[in-house]
Parts: C-alpha cells; sequence; structure tokens
C-alpha cells in the first residue's frame, strides 16, 4: 500500500480489493508485495536449505578440491541465515 501512496495513486480498501482507476496496477502492487512479504518470511530457510544441499552434493561427489567452489554454497548458507535473522528482528518488537 505503500508503494502506490509513494507513487501518488489514491488507495482506498475495500474487502481486500483496491478502488482505483488503474485496476490492473493496484492489483499487481497488492500481489507483488504479498508475494515478497512470503519470500522475506522463507526466503532465508529456502538459502539455507540450498546451501546444506550444495555442501552435500560436492562432499558426495568429490569435489571439493576447488575453493570458489566450496565457498558458493557457504555464501548461500550466510546470506540465508542474515536474512531469516533480519526478518525475525523486524517482525518483533523488541
Amino acid at each position: 500500500m505503500l508503494f502506490l501512496q509513494f507513487a501518488g495513486a489514491k488507495v482506498q480498501k475495500n474487502n481486500g480489493l483496491c478502488i482505483n482507476n488503474t485496476e490492473l496496477f493496484c492489483t499487481f502492487a497488492l500481489n507483488l508485495t504479498i508475494y515478497m512479504k512470503l519470500l522475506v518470511k522463507y526466503g532465508g530457510f529456502a538459502l539455507i536449505f540450498i546451501g546444506v544441499l550444495l555442501f552435500a552434493a560436492l562432499q558426495l561427489f568429490h569435489f571439493t578440491f576447488i575453493n570458489i567452489v566450496t565457498f558458493i554454497p557457504l555464501v548461500f548458507v550466510i546470506a540465508g541465515v542474515s536474512l531469516h535473522v533480519w526478518a525475525k528482528k523486524s517482525e518483533s518488537s523488541y
């Protein structure tokens, strides 16, 4: 909703729907907002899971002799933990 207000649109919410001159844009913005909230909420776990799977695959195929290849899953895990902690801190009031 803030995105629409920053764009200069006058938005009224009526039963979860937007009443506006630009109905298509309004619906798109609301769906994007919902999708982004879900992505932030569960994206940390997804990144951690992908990183752990990559670590396991590298160990399984004995492909750990190149340092940059083992660094990539580490980046996924660190980014996932950071995103998860940030999401938890932002939804908390403390």
